[in-house]
């Protein structure tokens, strides 16, 4: 009994280590898997903290304020997901995000857990040290993946920072409050022994969210900065040191602004911070982002008191889709956050639901500034305004994006920390009958016993699911087949996206001319049978209706031709949703055609195309209609229209390229190889072909400097060659 707690603390602090954990076998290993097995020791904690606690020591924190407001939150959260659009989603959320209702209150009670078990200096110490510490390996992490072939594996090489969290976005959120908690820690510990990691973990930590170039995280950081400068200068007695902090704000800020400014500055800075002065209102990013914060608005309006649920906004975004996303390209065209996390809670929480976050956000800042009133020691003052610093930075950074597990455990232990630093170890002692604590550990027990069920399933689901994606992706679609069976099968409570998951696997494996009529009936009617369950329940979702359709459209292709007009009939019916969608009609009219019914095809795509006039990715796709339906002319005027959007794609390139020799229009085929040759500089047959469009055209030196260059690369064409310039008369 008296090793219990310690057990408790020890297993509390370990989760700390959650950032460095990467799960490879999960269909998202940077953060779903590791969130799962999170949950699982979070609920067997609570059995132990209830029994440690209730049962032995018969006391337990004394709730405060701070307290009080996050457990409204849940509870409000809770109202929310079952007065929503869709109760399943709100509450068990997906593997994509994780951020439904089950998992908040995990997090939650990982707060209560640090906030009853951490109660001394030395317990908070510990954690700081982790929390450098692990600051510090992740950053040497995601700046050695790109060096270390092993690391390779797990972290994504790029420019951008990734680390094991797998987006630079999510990585640089994470990397915000070690930035500040380090900080805290070098100057409210005074620890000589741990002081120096401390000072590394900040100092490690902060460049490493500026190689995630993620201006997100930046514009959280500068409001930080600022925070904490003017904090500091407010509270300072000392006037040079007061002085000196004024010098400095001023000349980071006139740097700032001069970078906006002057070309010359911006170049005098290394490459990788030039996203900096990148923050721009007017680019495509900005755009999108504000496009998808008016759209959150307009969900909110048709639920202004408790929103609509939780996880509740690809539902919003469907419904109030603009076309103007396509402008930006169709990877734009779909949103499932509106990447603002204030417009995010209002437009799934409510108004109330907001008002009870910003209440939290109130009550740790209230907690901050009596600390620091308290605090005498001017160095443990300092700490403290870096903990406000740290606030401000978190809370703006979500101003243009989500939570994530990984974040989400650094606020929640950032609020625990807070409130002991204003509270300390106060707790209140049990009064009740020894039978009703003890009637209290069963249910709890039930509880975290459920919890620890539909994890292990989530984890077996997850699996499964998985490897039918690596399966698709190495063409196999014997071992797709074995895998896409078992994670179906599975009863988890995302079925949903099992099923989404599962039918995009289809078409990676259709593009691939992979998916045969064997795999469709062994997978297909099991996951229809989830599509129409989902359906049934909430037959508005465009979601659940538009990926039906896929799946009956792949089984009227390769099972049986009656399947067509149950696509057609759901993608009608998705469009009619939202008419401004320009997917829907892109897939309609490509079941038309499978199914030989080129006018309807046709009449579809120019629909499409007189409502997005300005967009080039209709008219492509018109003018490939119409050529197929042999309408050369049309078809080919209308790939004019779209070719900017056409030839980001080598296939389509080299489309284009048969299309215009079909009709004779060799003039234009020059500039299209030489994209082919910029992106292949090595492949002797663009240069060969090329010579080739340049004898059509007449023009002798550049198609003899070609051939020359294509033998250079191929010596084996040199008899090729000879007999080329001789039928095309030739000569040096």
């Amino acid at each position: 009994m008296t090793k219990l707690p310690k057990i408790i603390k020890f297993v509390l602090i370990a989760t700390l280590l959650l950032p460095l954990i990467y799960n490879k076998w999960t269909i998202y290993p940077s953060h779903f898997g590791k969130t799962v097995f999170f949950q699982i020791i979070i609920a067997c904690l609570l059995v132990g903290a209830y029994y440690c606690l209730i049962l032995r020591q018969k006391q337990y924190v004394k709730l405060r304020l701070l307290d009080w407001f996050l457990l409204l939150f849940v509870g409000l959260s809770l109202v929310s997901s079952i007065l929503g659009v869709e109760w399943n989603r709100s509450f068990w959320g997906d593997q994509s995000r994780v951020q439904g209702v089950f998992t908040l209150i995990h997090f939650v009670i990982f707060y209560f857990l640090a906030r009853q078990f951490f109660t001394s200096q030395k317990d908070w110490h510990k954690a700081m040290i982790i929390v450098g510490a692990v600051g510090v390996l992740s950053s040497l992490i995601a700046w050695l993946g790109s060096v270390l072939p092993w690391l390779g594996n797990f972290v994504p090489r790029g420019a951008r920072l990734n680390g094991l969290i797998g987006n630079p976005i999510f990585f640089g959120n994470y990397l915000q409050l070690p930035i500040f908690l380090s900080l805290f820690a070098y100057f409210y510990f005074k620890d000589k022994t741990w002081r120096w990691l401390w000072l590394v973990a900040a100092i490690a930590t902060l460049i490493t969210l500026l190689g995630t170039q993620t201006r997100g995280p930046l514009v959280g950081l500068v409001a930080g900065v600022a925070v904490f400068l003017v904090s500091f200068i407010w509270t300072q007695a000392n006037k040079r040191i007061k002085l000196g902090a004024i010098i400095f704000g001023l000349v980071a800020a006139g740097f700032l602004t001069a970078g906006y400014t002057i070309p010359s500055v911006r170049q005098a800075v290394p490459a990788r911070l030039h996203f900096v002065f990148a923050v721009n209102p007017r680019e495509g990013t900005a755009q999108t982002r504000l496009m998808a914060w008016q759209i959150a608005i307009d969900g909110w309006k048709e639920h202004p008191w408790l929103g609509a649920g939780p996880e509740s906004y690809q539902d919003t975004f469907d419904h109030h889709y603009n076309p103007g996303f396509l402008e930006f390209s169709f990877a734009e065209t779909v949103w499932d956050q509106p990447h603002n996390y204030a417009l995010e809670i209002l437009s799934s929480r409510g108004a109330i639901g907001l008002a009870s976050y910003l209440a939290i956000i109130i009550a740790a800042l209230a907690c901050l500034y009596q600390a620091w009133k308290r605090e005498q020691d001017k160095s443990k003052q300092l700490a403290l305004i870096f903990l406000l610093a740290g606030l401000a930075a978190y809370v703006s950074q979500l101003m243009f994006s989500f939570e994530t597990s990984n974040s989400w455990q650094l606020w929640f232990l950032f609020l625990g920390l807070i409130a002991w630093l204003r509270y300390g170890p106060e707790s209140s002692t049990i009064n009740r009958a020894r039978l009703g604590r003890e009637i209290g550990l069963v249910v709890l027990g039930v509880l975290a016993a459920t919890s620890v069920y539909y994890n292990i399933l989530m984890l077996k689901s997850t699996y499964y699911t998985s490897y039918a994606r690596d399966a698709s992706l190495i063409q196999s679609v014997y071992l797709w087949q074995q895998y896409a069976t078992k994670a179906i099968a599975q009863s988890v409570p995302f079925q949903w996206e099992q099923a989404f998951f599962l039918t995009k696997d289809m078409a990676i494996l259709d593009g691939y001319r992979k998916l045969d009529k064997q795999a469709l009936i062994a997978v297909g009617p099991q996951i229809e049978a989830v599509w129409l369950k989902y359906l049934a329940q909430k037959p508005d979702t465009y979601l659940y209706k538009f990926w039906l359709s896929q799946l009956y459209a792949f089984m009227g292709e390769f099972v049986d031709a009656g399947y067509f007009p149950q696509a057609e009939k759901l993608l009608v019916e998705a469009w009619d949703i939202n008419k401004n969608r320009q997917t829907v009609p892109l897939l309609l009219a490509k079941t038309y055609f499978i199914e030989g019914k080129i006018d309807e095809s046709i009449k579809v795509m120019e629909e499409l195309v007189a409502q997005n006039p300005v967009y080039e990715q209709p008219h492509w796709f018109l003018g490939l209609n119409l050529m197929r339906a042999g309408q050369t002319k049309r078809g080919l005027e209308e790939l004019e229209k779209g070719k900017n959007f056409g030839l980001a794609f080598k296939s389509n390139i080299q489309y284009l390229i048969d299309v215009y020799a079909q009709a004779k229009q060799y003039e234009k085929i020059p500039m299209l190889y030489e994209m082919l040759i910029a992106q292949e500089p090595d492949n002797y047959g663009f240069y060969a072909n090329l010579a080739a469009t340049y004898a059509e055209l007449g023009d002798k030196p550049k198609a003899l400097k070609f051939i020359k260059k294509a033998v250079d690369i191929n010596p084996a064409l040199q008899a090729e060659a000879e007999q080329f310039k001789k039928d095309h008369q030739l000569t040096e």
